[in-house]
């Protein structure tokens, strides 16, 4: 058997890349679907917002302008959109200040519980080999919270691509 080259081992495929990424979202959704419902929409309704105060409204005022359109009309339509802007961007905050710590909690629970559920069915005699002891250690702590977060800016990237 030909042996690999260090490089080579250590690099990841793209599937299982792939699969560690639906893992990732996997436990998420398992734990808190209310977390990923709330990230996709906020970031479409943030990225229509953006289109409506971007482009949209800039073409209607001007459209307003050439075909003269009301005044009133015009600052309705502007008034009505940073309103509802503005109740989105306070509504967001509070979901981020109140609801995401206690999602993010729920979801570092559950990945505890998972893990030392996988710790308990491993032979014993794996403890006693110290890089397996130092991996376990050092995993339990920086899982908790990385697989939320990659999680979320997974879906991030992956709609902020699309929209």
């Amino acid at each position: 058997m030909k042996r690999k080259k260090k490089d080579e081992r250590d690099q990841m495929t793209f599937k299982r890349t792939w699969q560690n990424m639906f893992f990732a979202l996997g436990i998420v959704w398992k734990c808190s679907p209310l977390r990923l419902i709330y990230h996709i929409l906020s970031t479409v309704i943030g990225a229509l917002f953006s289109f409506l105060t971007g482009t949209w409204l800039t073409r209607y005022i001007f459209n307003g302008l050439q075909n003269d359109i009301a005044f009133n009309k015009v600052a309705a339509v502007l008034c009505g959109i940073y309103g509802s802007y503005i109740v989105f961007n306070i509504f967001c905050a509070a979901f981020n200040r109140i609801m995401t710590p206690i999602l993010k909690l729920k979801v570092a629970k559950k990945l505890n519980h998972m893990l030392f559920e996988m710790v308990a069915n491993v032979d014993l005699s794996c403890y006693d080999d110290t890089k397996f002891y130092e991996k376990f250690t050092m995993t339990i702590p920086e899982a908790m919270g990385k697989v939320d977060d990659f999680a979320m800016y997974l879906i991030s990237w992956f709609l902020d691509g699309m929209v």
